[in-house]
């Protein structure tokens, strides 16, 4: 899963304070086994996500999967904690298909963050 063409190009015009480029890597099949993941971004002591996001898996993705999130928010610097989760009908697949990564966003870059997920009890 990629960020469509359009954002990319916005992207390239305005540029991002700062993001993540999130690499996703899981044995599951899409959308058989995964039919849906979701990313949420928090900070320690913080007020609520930074972000939070579905994205609904169909037979065209395959992991491992792309996803550049970016921030235009000066406050959104710093430590951040991703956490990502790999769901069938609504359902959590195993304990191992939920993993949290940290990250730093600095300005002016995008970070490669990649995370495993596996049908596993870490």
């Amino acid at each position: 899963m990629r960020i469509p063409v359009l954002g990319l190009l916005l992207l390239a015009a305005c540029g991002p304070l700062a993001g993540t480029e999130l690499v996703i890597e899981a044995p599951f099949r899409a959308p058989d086994d995964c039919d849906e993941l979701t990313v949420t971004a928090t900070r320690d002591g913080g007020s609520g996500p930074l972000y939070s996001g579905d994205f609904h898996l169909t037979t065209r993705d395959a992991f491992p999967l792309t996803q550049v999130l970016t921030t235009e928010d000066e406050n959104n610097l710093g430590l951040i904690t991703l956490r990502v989760r790999a769901l069938h009908a609504g359902v959590l697949l195993a304990p191992g298909a939920e993993v949290e990564v940290p990250v730093r966003l600095q300005r002016g870059k995008v970070i490669r963050a990649e995370v495993k997920l596996c049908a596993c009890t870490p």
